[in-house]
């Protein structure tokens, strides 16, 4: 709420403007974001990055009604008064319809990859050198470590796993539940499975591409479908085949496109069952990767994302009415994916 009100004083020293964007979460930037708007007499335009409270209450993060009902009549204002929204997922979107938001007044853009950041020469040989790696099959997890995210199942999984010495877990991140994962892990004496700190997004395809296997993983909530976290791009970007554990529209790429092996949420045995089957079949590996990579590449392009935003804004501040673009990933759920 105090970075509301600085965003408040900070927006009122412009004037000359065309429209207003803002993002949510944070959920208090929202209304400044529609005032300003109202008081420039401007187009107020709202992206979504996140349901809340939505996902706070299904979380436990929030739980009083005191808290939750007037946090549910500020979104709800704030998708009403939008000249139009962006959504990240198209869960985000069906959920915005569900409470009767106009579907054609809302885009879906995902966050994407950058093509350019995989194209580099990597040295794959080098990088497992420097780590360590030498001749294991590496599954690896790059991202935060959170309640949401389920790091544990990994770390389950590699207990499962640890009379295979050759099949090594690389988990690499930071987060609330860091310190949790690293009592497991010294409780369970594994040796196949460590916490590495978090590197930098340019770090990030390096280490991909000398790993085997991608992991993912996310809690059991009835809000799976509004999450498309920026490690699939990443993973699909890098053309490696992902095994994760998890419900919902990252679940329904990965199984369509046929670029990896999905377990339900916190199924630790089917996790590790999945890594048994492809550290034993290369083969099988290169060819999901491909897949993944390729189906990346063609529609989470984010130099084609970025220009159907700009194309949106451009329309929203000359007063006009954009039309909904139309993109690979939402015709084919609303063709039936689950």
């Amino acid at each position: 709420m105090a970075f509301a009100v600085g965003v408040l004083w900070k927006g009122l020293q412009f004037s000359d403007i065309d429209l207003v964007l803002t993002s949510i979460p944070p959920i208090f930037v929202g209304p400044v974001g529609w005032l300003l708007a109202t008081l420039r007499r401007k187009p107020f335009f709202l992206e979504v990055q996140d349901l809340w409270p939505d996902a706070l209450e299904v979380k436990g993060a929030l739980k009083s009604q005191l808290f939750l009902r007037p946090l549910y009549a500020l979104s709800n204002f704030l998708y009403r008064r939008a000249c139009f929204l962006v959504t990240v997922t198209y869960g985000i979107k069906q959920e915005l319809v569900k409470k009767g938001i106009d579907p054609l007044s809302i885009a879906v853009l995902p966050n994407g990859l950058d093509p350019e950041l995989f194209r580099v020469d990597l040295d794959r040989e080098e990088v497992r050198r420097q780590w360590g790696w030498n001749h294991d099959f590496v599954a690896i997890y790059v991202g935060t470590h959170t309640e949401v995210t389920s790091v544990d199942t990994i770390v389950e999984a590699a207990e499962k796993l640890k009379e295979y010495p050759k099949i090594r877990f690389e988990i690499f991140g930071d987060g609330s539940t860091k310190s949790d994962l690293e009592t497991m892990i010294r409780e369970k004496r594994l040796t196949n499975c460590r916490l590495n700190e978090p590197v930098s997004k340019k770090t990030v395809p390096s280490l991909l591409s000398a790993a085997d296997v991608c992991l993912m993983c996310l809690f059991e909530t009835p809000l799976a479908h509004i999450y498309l976290q920026n490690k699939l791009f990443d993973y699909m970007g890098a053309g490696k085949p992902i095994v994760a554990a998890l419900r919902g529209h990252q679940r329904a790429i990965i199984e369509r496109v046929g670029a990896g092996i999905c377990v339900d949420p916190k199924d630790s045995t089917g996790l590790a069952n999945a890594l048994l089957g492809l550290a034993n079949n290369s083969q099988r590996c290169q060819e999901m990767g491909a897949r993944s990579q390729a189906y990346a590449m063609r529609h989470f392009c984010l130099d084609d994302i970025l220009k159907r935003y700009a194309e949106l804004v451009f329309t929203c501040a000359e007063g006009k009415k954009p039309t909904v673009p139309s993109d690979a990933f939402s015709r084919w759920l609303e063709n039936g994916a689950h």
